[in-house]
């Protein structure tokens, strides 16, 4: 077993190398999103029978076999001749930047940033009929249900985001005040209130993204820049873990204990019905997938039990419950030529933007979920499609300062 774990480490180390030699579209996007995917994959299969996992998980009605391995295996190779055909494959550049206007981009700041503010006023309103703040720190599933009751009112607070896309187009090619500062805070602070890190998350790393990967004209990154955006997502989750989830507030076993039990999942969601063949639906249509749940005795309570609404089984599963083992081949690479079709023409118009913020975003948090087809995240893509429209029915209508 110490032999192929060696070998193992010693193809994910090639892997690594591989990537970041060979990632020169993204930003190193791809190379980053990928090591955060295989990186703690690995450390499961290595510490799998070790009290390092146990520690955190408590089961004990699966053990890892061929096939798990098989899988890493499998993976390693897809990444590996994505990253050879992602260097090779010629994608054409767009050969034009569609103008915005700066007045319709600041109206839209301040418009979106009104509805937000007022919808979350709204719905910390229906927060207060059962105590208020508190029951956040008592009973954090409660008023995650009760905040966002009303879909309609919680999907305008989700127009913080744009707001803060749009006082990032206003601060590049034009002016922000101090008022303009203010409100961004207040955005980001309200974001806190929905009780769900990745509301955070969403408010926080998408602009940056946005900032680093679709503003930033050039392809040479800054790795500085990577460590400014994940240092705000460490403290939120540190903050929640303490304060709201009740967990650890030490870092490693924070994290460990919010990662591992992922890949748990997948080992033993692919262990539970390891053949599947079900085609290209599930990309689309996560939820269709079937993750099975072990019995637990209510007079001693042992065993692993997957919670498949929070305990996510990594995007991973997705990829081998489409094709099985085509898939953890092909869909990377799909991922990856997407990833550089979408760098190349970024700067296209705002759509191209956004989208190509996020699908990063998603490909960042593919050790978690198969987030790509999240309908928040397809709300947003819909919402600057609309604004791109709209935008161009008013500039033709009216003359107004453009800026390229």
């Amino acid at each position: 077993m110490l032999y192929i774990n060696i070998v193992l480490g010693i193809m994910l180390l090639i892997t690594e190398l591989v990537l970041y030699r060979l990632d020169k579209y993204s930003n190193k996007m791809v190379f980053v999103s990928f090591t955060i995917l295989l990186v703690p994959f690995y450390s499961v299969i290595i510490f799998f029978d070790t009290r390092i996992i146990q520690s955190y998980l408590v089961f004990d009605t699966f053990e890892l076999d061929l096939l798990s391995y098989m899988i890493f295996v499998v993976l390693l190779l897809g990444v590996n001749i994505s990253a050879l055909f992602m260097n090779t494959v010629k994608i054409k550049k767009a050969r034009y930047e569609s103008e915005y206007s700066t007045q319709f981009i600041s109206f839209s700041f301040y418009v979106t940033a009104v509805l937000s503010i007022l919808a979350f006023l709204v719905n910390y309103i229906r927060v207060l009929s059962i105590g208020g703040i508190e029951v956040l720190f008592i009973n954090p599933r409660l008023y995650e249900l009760t905040f966002g009751a009303n879909s309609v009112i919680n999907y305008i607070y989700f127009l913080n985001v744009p707001s803060l896309i749009f006082l990032l187009l206003k601060k590049r090619y034009g002016y922000i005040k101090k008022i303009d500062l203010l409100i961004a805070l207040v955005l980001v602070l309200i974001s806190i209130f929905h009780g769900i890190k990745f509301t955070i998350f969403d408010t926080v790393i998408i602009p940056a993204l946005f900032s680093i990967l679709s503003l930033n004209k050039s392809n040479k990154i800054n790795l500085s820049k990577y460590f400014k955006l994940f240092t705000p997502m460490i403290g939120v989750f540190l903050v929640f873990n303490q304060f709201v989830r009740g967990s650890s507030g030490k870092l490693t076993e924070a994290f460990l204990g919010y990662i591992l039990p992922s890949y748990v999942n997948l080992l033993y969601s692919v262990s539970i019905e390891p053949v599947s063949f079900n085609f290209v639906l599930k990309l689309f249509w996560p939820s269709l997938i079937q993750y099975p749940l072990t019995d637990i005795s209510i007079m001693n309570p042992v065993g692993f039990m997957l919670n498949p609404k929070y305990n996510m089984p990594t995007g991973i599963l997705i990829m081998y419950e489409t094709f099985n083992y085509l898939g953890l081949i092909f869909i990377p690479l799909i991922l990856m030529l997407i990833s550089k079709f979408l760098m190349k023409n970024r700067h296209k118009n705002i759509v191209y933007m956004f989208t190509n913020t996020m699908f990063h975003y998603c490909l960042l948090f593919l050790f978690w979920s198969w987030s790509f087809t999240k309908i928040k995240y397809i709300y947003y893509v819909v919402f600057f499609i609309l604004w791109s429209f709209s935008h161009s029915v008013i500039t033709r209508s009216k003359k107004i300062r453009l800026f390229k």
